[in-house]
């Protein structure tokens, strides 16, 4: 996962505490590159570096604004400087200090994510609109005041979020029509590093609702060594919204038949799951349920684990029957 910091002439040691929360919100190992220019840039110089941050800032202008943004040398001294075409006849052009407007932004996983207010507040102004960018869960931005740390904490905290969301749901896709997924095969096709997803599943995870909605029991605490047994795995849902289409599997140092169900819990209610286990070890033995939906997919292995414990006696003691 990468991140582009874009700042003009003293900013650059600012940008330190806007990389700081880069990686305490959005990866701990985010590659950050800072790119930086000044009022007398040639173009030369920053061409490569002012053609990437406008791509990146029209990419999040709606098309409807008819704005687009350039960056230009002056035939005159050689110098850069940027441009805004507004409607095909009008345009702005920004040399020297003015280029201060358009700056600090940040990039995340090639595309622009956070402005400067002054930036959106110049572009409403310059098309006479109320809309400039789109906003950040539709490919757009946030504007942010760079000086207010706390509105910048926010802003940067949000945008890890949704680039995590966007990911996440190209995931859940993948995973969709994937039977057995591979994360590597998926980090490739969706073109960030397996760290991320691993960091970004497990916090997704967390956040599933799902399990945290679901308790699971066994009134049969007590089976045989190496004997089938019969019980009933009970479903608990506390939410009053009912869960369809959900997967639940059970596992552990035991056997299981089935092992696997797909079943619909009704909200704020019980359901009661047969199936026979085989206890392969002696004492307190931990039975691993993990409850999902299809859109949990690709997050199954990240989903908390309920233990529900059985204990395990030798065939010469008495096992109770099974509830």
């Amino acid at each position: 996962m990468n991140a582009e910091i874009y700042c003009f002439g003293n900013q650059q040691s600012e940008m330190l505490f806007v990389a700081k929360l880069l990686r305490r919100f959005v990866y701990p190992a985010l590659t950050i590159e800072t790119f930086s220019l000044e009022q007398n840039t040639k173009w030369q110089d920053g061409q490569k570096i002012a053609s990437r941050l406008v791509k990146l800032m029209q990419a999040a202008i709606p098309p409807r604004l008819a704005l687009r943004l350039l960056a230009k040398e002056d035939p005159a001294s050689g110098m850069l400087y940027l441009e805004f075409a507004y409607t095909g006849y009008r345009s702005y052009g920004f040399f020297g200090e003015k280029m201060r407007v358009f700056f600090p932004a940040v990039a995340l996983h090639d595309r622009m994510c956070l402005v400067s207010a002054n930036l959106d507040e110049s572009v409403k102004k310059w098309t006479k609109t109320d809309g400039s960018f789109r906003p950040i869960a539709d490919a757009g931005v946030l504007a942010v005041d760079f000086d207010d740390d706390r509105h910048l904490s926010q802003a940067v905290a949000e945008c890890g979020r949704q680039i995590r969301d966007d990911i996440m749901a190209e995931l859940v896709a993948y995973a969709g029509y994937e039977e057995n997924y591979d994360l590597n095969l998926a980090a490739k096709h969706i073109a960030v590093d397996r760290g991320y997803l691993i960091h970004s599943l497990q916090a997704g995870a967390v956040e599933r609702a799902l399990c945290n909605k679901v308790e699971c029991s066994l009134p049969t605490p007590t089976v045989t060594l190496k004997t089938w047994t019969k019980i009933h795995l009970i479903l608990s849902n506390k939410s009053e919204k009912a869960i369809s289409g959900a997967e639940v599997t059970v596992t552990g140092p035991i056997e299981a038949r089935p092992n696997r169900f797909f079943v619909d819990i009704p909200g704020a209610s019980k359901t009661r799951l047969a199936l026979s286990i085989k206890s392969l070890e002696m004492g307190d033995i931990p039975v691993e349920i993990r409850v999902a939906t299809q859109v949990d997919k690709a997050f199954t292995a990240w989903l908390p684990v309920h233990h529900v414990w059985i204990h395990t006696v030798s065939r010469s003691r008495h096992v109770p029957k099974s509830g």
